[in-house]
C-alpha cells in the first residue's frame, strides 16, 4: 500500500504523466461540483418539483439532440495523426453542428405544438424554442474540449468548470429570488455554463490555430479524413444516443404516464448521484482517453492491467459512499430539500446502488472506440434500453412510480454489468475478475428493496 502511494506520488510529480493529468482534471471537476452543490438545496426549495421536473424534461430533448449535433467527432481529436488532420476533423464538426442546429430550429418551428402535446409539458410553450441555441453551445463547448484534451490543456478545462458552475448556480438562484420562480431560471442559469467553459477553454495556443481553420483544403484530404473518422458517425454517435435515451427513460415516461413533479423529483434525486460521481467519471474517462490511446498505440499488451487497475480504484471509491448514501437518502433529502422532496431521497437510494458498477463502466467505455468495436457497444446499448424499458413499463403496467424507479435501477444494474463483462472480454480480462462486485451489488440491491418497501 505504502508503496502504491509512492508510486501516485511520484507520478503526480512528472509533467503530463496519467496520474498528474488525472490529478488536474479531478480535482477542477471536483472544486467546481462542491461549490455548485452548495447553491442545490437554495435553488430546490425556491423552484420546487413542478419547475424542476420541467427543466429536466427541456434539458433531456437538448441533451439528446446535442449527442447528435458534432456526430462526436470531438473525441476522435486525440486520435488525429496531424495537426493538419485536427483541422479538418474540426471544420468538419463546426458543418455538422450548424447543420444540427438549424434542422432542429426548423423542425421545432413546424411540429412545437405536437412536440409539446406529447410531452405533456404546455409549461414549457415558447421556451421549446431555445433548445437550439443550447445545441450549439454545447457543441461548441464540446469542441473545444476535444481540443483541449488532444493538447493535454486539463489545466484550462478544470479553471473554467469551476467558474461555470459557480456562475450558473448563483444567477439561477439569484433569478429565483428577485423574479417568480418559473422554469426559464433554471433554464437561462444552466446555459451559462457553456459559453464560460468555451471562453475558459480559448487557450493561446487554440486562438492562434483558429486561423488554420478558415484554411481550404483539398476534397480529397476532407474524403480521406471522413473515411478515418466514419464509424463515429455511424456507430459511436448511435450508440451513445441509446445511451443517453436509456438514462433518461425515466424523464420521458413520467412526463407521458405521471405528473410533472415525479420528473422533477427523479431529476433532483438523479443529479445529487450523478453529479458527485460525474466529478469521478469525466475527469477520470479525460485522461483515461489519452493515456489509452497512447498505450494501445505502444504497448496493447499492458492495457488490460490498465483496465483492471481503474476498475479496482473506482469501485473502492464509489461503494462505501453510496452505499451510505442508499441508507440515510430519505433523511438527507427531507432535512436538506425540504418535505417537498421526501419522495426523491426514496427513489435516490435505488439509483445509488445502481450506480456503484456504472462509475467503472462510463470511462473504460471509451475503449469501445479505440478498440473499434463501436458495433459492439451499440448492441450492448440497445441491450440496455430495451431492458430499461421492460423495467420501467412493469412500473407503468401497476401505475406506481416507485416500482418503476426500483425496476427501472435493478435492469441498470444488469446493463452495466454486461457492459462492463464485455470491456474486459475485448482487453482479455477473465469474467472471473468481475463476478464478485457484480454478485456485492446485487446483493445490496435486495438489502436495500426490502427496506424500503
Amino acid at each position: 500500500m505504502i508503496k502504491e502511494f509512492k508510486n501516485i506520488w511520484e507520478g503526480l510529480r512528472v509533467k503530463d504523466s496519467f496520474a498528474r493529468n488525472l490529478a488536474i482534471s479531478f480535482s477542477g471537476q471536483a472544486v467546481g461540483q462542491i461549490l455548485g452543490f452548495a447553491f442545490t438545496p437554495f435553488i430546490a426549495r425556491t423552484y420546487g418539483p413542478d419547475n424542476y421536473g420541467i427543466f429536466a424534461l427541456f434539458f433531456a430533448i437538448a441533451s439528446n439532440i446535442s449527442l447528435v449535433s458534432t456526430f462526436q467527432l470531438p473525441t476522435g481529436y486525440v486520435s488525429a495523426s496531424s495537426k493538419k488532420d485536427l483541422h479538418i476533423l474540426i471544420q468538419i464538426t463546426f458543418f455538422v453542428l450548424s447543420f444540427f442546429t438549424i434542422l432542429s430550429a426548423l423542425i421545432l418551428f413546424f411540429f412545437k405544438e405536437r412536440a409539446v402535446l406529447f410531452f405533456e409539458a404546455g409549461n414549457l410553450d415558447l421556451l421549446i424554442y431555445l433548445i437550439p441555441v443550447y445545441v450549439l453551445f454545447m457543441g461548441v463547448e464540446y469542441i473545444m474540449l476535444g481540443w483541449n484534451i488532444y493538447l493535454k490543456q486539463f489545466g484550462r478545462g478544470a479553471m473554467g468548470k469551476i467558474a461555470s458552475i459557480v456562475t450558473s448556480k448563483g444567477l439561477t438562484l439569484l433569478y429565483g429570488i428577485l423574479m417568480v420562480p418559473s422554469p426559464i431560471g433554471l433554464i437561462g442559469g444552466n446555459f451559462t455554463i457553456y459559453p464560460l467553459e468555451v471562453l475558459a477553454k480559448l487557450s493561446p495556443q487554440i486562438r492562434a490555430d483558429v486561423v488554420s481553420l478558415l484554411k481550404p483544403f483539398s476534397w480529397q484530404e476532407i474524403k480521406n479524413v471522413c473515411r478515418r473518422f466514419k464509424s463515429y458517425p455511424l456507430l459511436v454517435t448511435p450508440g451513445l444516443l441509446v445511451t443517453s435515451i436509456s438514462g433518461q427513460l425515466p424523464v420521458y415516461c413520467f412526463s407521458v404516464f405521471f405528473q410533472n413533479s415525479y420528473i422533477g423529483l427523479f431529476a433532483l434525486a438523479n443529479s445529487i448521484i450523478t453529479v458527485p460521481i460525474s466529478v469521478i467519471t469525466n475527469s477520470t474517462t479525460t485522461v483515461f482517453l489519452q493515456k489509452a490511446a497512447e498505450t494501445n498505440r505502444t504497448n496493447p499488451a499492458v492495457l488490460k492491467n490498465l483496465v483492471l487497475a481503474l476498475h479496482k480504484r473506482l469501485f473502492l471509491i464509489s461503494f462505501l459512499p453510496l452505499i451510505l448514501f442508499a441508507l440515510i437518502s430519505d433523511w438527507v433529502f427531507s432535512f436538506i430539500f425540504g418535505a417537498a422532496w421526501q419522495e426523491a431521497g426514496w427513489i435516490a437510494s435505488f439509483l445509488a446502488v445502481s450506480t456503484i458498477l456504472a462509475v467503472s463502466q462510463q470511462p473504460l467505455s471509451v475503449l469501445f472506440r479505440l478498440l473499434n468495436r463501436e458495433q459492439d457497444n451499440f448492441i450492448l446499448n440497445v441491450i440496455s434500453i430495451g431492458l430499461k424499458l421492460g423495467g420501467l413499463s412493469v412500473g407503468v403496467f401497476y401505475n406506481d412510480v416507485k416500482i418503476a424507479v426500483a425496476a427501472y435501477s435493478l435492469t441498470s444494474i444488469l446493463s452495466t454489468s454486461l457492459s462492463l463483462t464485455w470491456i474486459f472480454r475485448m482487453v482479455q480480462l477473465s469474467f472471473r475478475n468481475l463476478i464478485w462486485y457484480v454478485l456485492v451489488v446485487l446483493a445490496i440491491f435486495v438489502v436495500i428493496a426490502l427496506q424500503k418497501f
